[in-house]
Formats: C-alpha cells, structure tokens, sequence
C-alpha cells in the first residue's frame, strides 16, 4: 500500500520519530514521509512509534487510495493535533459562521427548511455536499465521478418544494404540535389528501428544471427523480391522485 506520514512532534518526539520514520520511508518535507510499504512493515512502524512515543508525539497516517481519496489509518500520540479526518488545521477563529448563529426571528422574505428556522438555501447547500462527501468516502472508483454530482444534486434539489408557499406559512407561524414532522404533516386547514407534500413539489420542480441539466445521462437524470421523490415515503390518499406531472402553459 501506497502511504502518508505526517509528523506534529515537538521537542525530543520529534528526532524520535524522525529516526524511525526516516528509515521506513521517503522524507518529501520537513513533516512528511511517503513510501510503498507491506502490512507487516506498517505494523513495525507503528510498534516502534509506540515504543518512543511520549505527550509531544503527534504522527498520523494515511493510506493514499487513489489521486483524489485517501484514508487515515490510525495516529499515535496527540490526537488533537489533527481534526477526525487527521488533517492538520492551519487556522483558527473564535468569530461566528453564519451556519452557528441561532435564528429566532422569522424574516418575511426568508425561506425556511424546517421549523428551526434554517434557511433553505444553506439546508440544501449542506445536505449535498455532505451527501457528496460521503459518497466519495463510501465508492473508490474514478468512474463514478459523474455520479456524484448526481448525489450533490439530489442534496441540493430533494427540499426545493418547500418553496411551496402554504409549507412557508407553516413553518413560520410559531411553535409546531410536533416539530420533528417538519413538514412532512401540515396542520392547517388543508390535507395532503388534496395538496402535494413538498418532495412531490420537489419532483415537480426539478422537471421544470431538468432541461437545463446537461452533463447528465438518462439513466442518472432518474436517478435524481427517484432520490428526490422517495426522501419522504409517498403518502397514501384513498382517492389516489399526484401520481404524474402535468404542466398546463401559462
């Protein structure tokens, strides 16, 4: 397996590992090692980095998958020298991002993905990068590059029907009976026995925009109508009805 060291050692850790790391692979950087290295030789380095390992040791290893994926195997010493993914963090800020400051205040031209008042713009934003992340995570094939634009898309598109104007009324008008339905159960005066629930809206809307989609085969276009559709498991209505699109010119 191909690897990556890097190395957050201080003081004497840092001629420790130095010495074992120098003789197990190539040093690239003044913190970084890579070599082509068996199982058993990654064992060995990781024992001897345990043996010398003291609380100024702070070395992660990745195993490097492909060009654009590579995965942490372990780190020895200061984990907190690494964030989870055991990436060095270069900067810090005590500021606020605007995806951690708490919205208590409905705005009128705002529109909103859920009942704690988080913008729909930035939900959508979210959910498709990190089911983007996650797919590449979870598939090491460059083939499917293509593919996971189509996880990004459906991220990004799978709540657009909550621009639905009656959803809007709801989710600004205070306090729910049961937040954590968030949409998916209106309780005002209509029903979904004769209104659309929002992923339908969604499949509706991503149809309208599908045109403009290019890059994308057939194949993967329904890949997108499915994922958008059944976020939400369809409801059932005795008298059936919003089981297919229908555009009427305006």
């Amino acid at each position: 397996m191909y690897v990556t060291f890097i190395s957050q050692c201080e003081k004497k850790a840092l001629t420790r590992t130095r010495r074992v790391l120098d003789a197990f692979a190539d040093r690239i950087g003044n913190n970084t090692w890579q070599t082509v290295i068996t199982e058993d030789g990654l064992i060995t380095v990781k024992k001897l980095l345990r043996k010398t390992a003291s609380k100024n040791t702070a070395v992660s290893c990745h195993w490097i998958r492909s060009r654009q994926r590579s995965e942490l195997l372990w780190i020895i010493g200061n984990r907190n020298k690494f964030n989870l993914q055991g990436i060095v963090p270069v900067n810090t800020t005590q500021k606020e991002i605007f995806m951690d400051i708490a919205i208590n205040k409905v705005k009128k031209d705002e529109y909103y993905a859920n009942t704690q008042l988080q913008p729909l713009a930035e939900h959508s934003f979210a959910v498709g990068y990190i089911a983007q992340q996650l797919f590449k995570q979870l598939v090491d094939n460059n083939e499917y590059s293509n593919l996971s634009k189509v996880v990004y898309l459906a991220g990004c598109l799978h709540d657009i029907g909550k621009l639905d104007p009656l959803f809007q009324q709801w989710v600004k008008k205070g306090k729910q009976k049961d937040p954590t339905d968030d949409g998916q159960h209106i309780d005002v005066r209509f029903t979904f026995e004769k209104h659309p629930r929002h992923n339908e809206i969604s499949l509706l809307i991503f149809n309208v925009l599908e045109p403009q989609i290019i890059g994308l085969y057939n194949h993967q276009k329904e890949n997108l109508h499915h994922v958008i559709y059944w976020h939400h498991a369809k409801p059932y209505r005795a008298k059936g009805g919003f089981d297919s699109l229908t555009f009427t010119a305006a």
